[in-house]
């Protein structure tokens, strides 16, 4: 475990880049926020601080003749990934990532997020979720500093960081689950999942294009009470279209729904008719089965 003390970061001083930025939101998630920053370009005063990163010529600094290394894709480091390839384990270790997923999520994390800001610091073109940081420079009347302004720029991105990190190991989680689910529906073309929240959409549908034994519907506990069914699309190009639907006449119906559909606790049906809800788990099997029967008509 880290100690209570905080730990000292130096980066350079002047407006602040994408890279050293995350670096340091890395560097805190770390060490749950206990981090001093310091800007400057003073040799004397970075070799006292405890990491140093995008200035000084050390190990996570890349702007020494040649940089500081590739990915095998070809994309060259910046500090954000050389602290993140350092880092990585142990900041995914710190926020519950199981032992079993931290490979796959350093890599995912590093695809998806890192990569691209990386390349934005090298001149390369690319597009980034983190891109409002620069929002956060402070226009040429302003009276703040920019040590001011990365300031409260780091204490956003943490946070973000931290969330969008968190998703991904929640994600690798939830396939795991996912494929305990789809083992457990067999032959059904109704399979349950724990949550709502889950995204379950690319396990569904790449089991659905390697198996004879199709999903058609997921099915859930509402988070407001009762049970949902979602309609499984027919392909992720096709994400707003459905293998099966619910009948068209069930379409944006509420308290004429048991009458309509046959099924009593019956209670919403989505106007685009893919989704459902019902009071119990067996009422929304009910309507999808109906639908079922209704699509072989």
């Amino acid at each position: 475990m880290y100690s209570s003390k905080k730990v000292s970061v130096g980066t350079h001083n002047g407006i602040f880049h994408y890279d050293e930025l995350i670096s340091i939101a890395l560097i805190s998630i770390l060490h749950a926020g206990k981090v001093t920053v310091v800007r400057t370009r003073d040799p004397n005063v970075l070799k006292c601080c405890d990491i140093v990163v995008d200035v000084g010529g050390g190990i996570f600094d890349h702007h020494m003749p040649g940089g500081n290394g590739k990915r095998e894709s070809g994309t060259p480091y910046a500090s954000s990934g050389l602290v993140w390839n350092a880092y990585g384990d142990e900041i995914l270790k710190s926020l519950g990532c199981p032992k079993d997923y931290i490979s796959l999520c350093k890599e995912r994390v590093d695809k998806e997020i890192i990569e691209d800001l990386d390349k934005i610091d090298n001149g390369i073109k690319a597009r980034s979720p983190f891109e409002y940081i620069a929002y956060f420079l402070p226009n040429w009347d302003e009276a703040n500093s920019t040590d001011f302004c990365f300031m409260d720029a780091l204490n956003t991105t943490a946070g973000i960081l931290k969330k969008a990190i968190l998703k991904i190991i929640r994600e690798e989680k939830d396939n795991t689950a996912l494929r305990i689910a789809l083992a457990v529906s067999g032959t059904q073309n109704i399979m349950e999942i724990p949550s709502q929240f889950m995204k379950w959409q690319n396990v569904v549908l790449e089991h659905n294009n390697t198996s004879p034994s199709k999903v058609d519907f997921v099915i859930f506990h509402y988070p407001a009470g009762g049970y949902a069914a979602q309609c499984v699309p027919p392909s992720a190009e096709e994400p707003f279209k459905q293998r099966i639907s619910f009948p068209k006449e069930w379409a944006g119906q509420t308290d004429n729904l048991p009458e309509i559909s046959g099924v009593k606790d019956a209670t919403f049906c989505h106007n685009a008719c893919f989704f459902a809800r019902a009071k119990t788990r067996k009422g929304v099997i009910e309507l999808c089965k109906i639908a079922t029967t209704n699509s072989k008509n």
